[in-house]
């Protein structure tokens, strides 16, 4: 790892990520593969996109709060 001191946090809004093209058993693979590596994954959850700023947090619609230093935006 690059920079071991930084936690990654994805936040996605299906049950998995990756598109359901591909077949589950790939798509679970990748979550445990990015887990593996210290990625943690929020499935089933979104971004309340009214909270992007400059605070340095955003909150998820469930209520959680999550801080950054970095936010990626990723949208089909």
């Amino acid at each position: 790892m690059a920079h071991p001191e930084k936690h990654v946090t994805i936040v996605h809004a299906a049950r998995l990520p990756i598109s359901d093209v591909f077949p589950d058993f790939f798509r679970e693979k990748a979550v445990a593969s990015l887990k593996q590596h210290g990625v943690e994954i929020l499935l089933n959850e979104k971004v309340d996109t009214k909270s992007l700023g400059t605070s340095g947090e955003i909150k998820l619609k469930s209520g959680k709060v999550l801080s950054a230093d970095l936010i990626v935006i990723s949208q089909i």
